[in-house]
């Protein structure tokens, strides 16, 4: 070995003999190194590590025996692409019951695009958070909490649901289908009602928020990418139908959004309700430029150094800008986009939400959907007419027989005076006879996603002139809260443009994933014992060191052969 590695040593120029004494450690460095590659090229790396759980299950679902050296760089399941195999096998119900992608998911060349491939291809596994992820979370929170408070509804909804229990007990014996849509109205679906809340709060109340303040946090946004000409939809008929698979909702959440200038109408009369058709037909901030910004936690008081994670950063900025404008060009394309969102989801957008979650929305947000609470249960437009003509369910909606104390329900006479006084006993903050009580009848239009698409869209058409010429990235000590350094960003649409190319690439399977080109970021991947990348090499500068081994090798495989055959002639 070492007359061999004297010989390469020569071959990459590099005198066997160092007289300076500084430079002998590095020289002991090439030296190993060079005796590494040749190792490796010339002896297999014999099998002794122990294998992850995660790298097992590569091994075992691309049917490759566990003692293979090293696991290939593309998967042998002709069958399957990234994004089909990442929504059948994967540890996330939801996910698999309503394939999707993550803006995060589609940044696929942040750190290792070949790591996320044999993520994919393992199960997408459940990944515990790392302290410094909740620490994150954290501060995502406070910042989220610092603009929207948290209300607390436990109590309430846990009055409504113990009484309720009790109201149960008392009528078992009458007619069950009025028992059953009793129950219905309730608990209602867990998706529907899940879903109403967040586009209540997410997208409604925090786009008022923005309109009013200045600024809002958290803000729900979604777009449909188009596999095949690798672009997001734009036009109502191509949103997918059903049986479309190429087209994939990608969802984000944009940490935060402010005007350049401050509103100077903000609506602060915090004492009275607000009519919505009213406020979106006086609202005027098209003036107003947006700034979108994301944050980014950090344990230590740097930003990243690494290229990758910096440019990543900047173009899920770019992504967020897009579809939010996406969302905001068109109120009848967002309103349908919405629509579409839930029904891929597997809702029935006209299925009423549950009386407690029609509670937490109006205990949150009684200012906003109050008044249009009032034109719902009678029967009234609410100024968009793709929701007003619609024919409500004929199944009523009778929202005031459950808050009635068990003791005294009645059928056909409720009496809600004792529920309310126990309800203002819980919650002194509001005044339930005003917020609640009027609402306490049989609504003839019920709440529904349809009904909360309309106005979400609405909102969102409230920033179609705001003009977002830069986005931004806040990098923010995860302990202190701190800000350490904000980067801005002029918007690049032919960047975005080509990430979007890179990531349908990689997910439709039309290319090999890249490996990162940084040994360094192997160190705490859970596949580093069986991937090439750390045990042999294909970055671009070790590339460039096995092609001069693998020459060199030739070359002494010619000499020996030369060698033998002159000894036989």
């Amino acid at each position: 070995m070492n007359r061999i590695t004297t010989q390469f040593r020569r071959k990459l120029h590099i005198s066997p003999e160092v007289s300076q004494t500084e430079t002998r450690f590095v020289d002991q460095e090439v030296d190993h190194e060079i005796e590494s590659i040749l190792v490796k090229l010339v002896k297999p790396k014999p099998d002794t590590s122990t294998m992850t759980t995660q790298t097992s299950s590569l091994y075992r679902n691309w049917g490759i025996p566990a003692t293979t050296s090293l696991l290939p760089l593309q998967s042998p399941l002709e069958n399957f692409t990234p994004f089909e195999y990442y929504s059948k096998y994967n540890s996330s119900k939801s996910l698999i019951d309503n394939p999707r992608l993550s803006v995060t998911k589609m940044l696929t060349l942040s750190w290792c695009e070949l790591k996320q491939y044999y993520e994919i291809f393992s199960g997408s596994p459940y990944v515990e958070p790392t302290p410094s992820m909740s620490l994150g979370t954290k501060v995502h929170s406070q910042l989220e909490r610092d603009i929207h408070p948290h209300i607390e509804t436990t109590n309430i909804e846990d009055l409504l649901l113990q009484n309720f229990k009790e109201i149960l007990k008392i009528t078992q014996d009458e007619e069950q289908v009025r028992v059953n849509t009793l129950k219905q109205l309730v608990y209602g679906h867990k998706e529907v009602n899940e879903m109403g809340k967040a586009w209540a709060d997410e997208i409604i109340s925090r786009l008022f928020t923005l309109n009013t303040t200045g600024e809002a946090r958290e803000v729900l946004v979604h777009g449909y990418l188009d596999f095949e000409n690798e672009r997001f939809i734009t036009d109502i008929d191509q949103l997918p139908q059903s049986d479309e698979h190429n087209k994939v909702l990608v969802s984000g959440v944009v940490d935060s959004l402010k005007l350049a200038e401050k509103p100077t109408t903000t609506w602060e009369d915090k004492s009275s309700t607000i009519d919505l058709n009213e406020f979106l037909e006086s609202t005027n901030n098209q003036e107003t430029s947006l700034i979108l910004s994301d944050i980014k936690t950090r344990t230590f008081n740097s930003v990243p150094y690494q290229d990758s994670i910096l440019d990543s950063a900047k173009l899920q900025t770019f992504y967020y800008k897009h579809m939010f404008e996406v969302l905001t060009h068109d109120v009848g394309f967002s309103y349908n986009s919405l629509l579409t969102n839930a029904q891929k989801k597997g809702i029935d957008i006209d299925k009423p939400l549950s009386a407690i979650a029609v509670l937490n929305i109006l205990r949150t947000n009684y200012r906003l959907f109050f008044q249009d609470f009032m034109k719902l249960s009678q029967g009234e437009p609410i100024g968009f007419p793709e929701f007003d003509n619609i024919t409500p369910s004929d199944i009523p909606y009778e929202f005031g027989k459950v808050f009635q104390l068990s003791d005294e329900f009645s059928w056909d006479h409720p009496n809600h005076t004792k529920f309310l006084e126990r309800l203002n006993q819980i919650d002194p903050e509001v005044n339930y006879s005003e917020i609640l009580l009027p609402l306490l009848t049989t609504w003839k239009t019920p709440p529904t996603i349809r009904y909360f698409a309309a106005r979400a869209s609405q909102f969102y058409g409230l920033f179609k002139s705001n003009s977002m010429p830069q986005t931004s990235v806040e990098y923010v000590n995860n302990s202190s809260g701190e800000t350490i350094n904000t980067m801005s960003y002029n918007y690049n649409h032919e960047e975005l443009a080509e990430s979007i190319h890179q990531s349908c690439s990689f997910w439709q399977g039309n290319r090999n994933p890249i490996p990162t080109e940084y040994v360094s970021r192997c160190k705490y991947c859970v596949f580093k014992d069986k991937c090439v990348v750390p045990n042999g090499g294909i970055t671009s500068h070790e590339k460039s060191r096995m092609e001069l081994v693998e020459d060199f090798l030739q070359e002494c495989e010619l000499e020996t052969v030369e060698e033998v055959n002159s000894r036989q002639s």
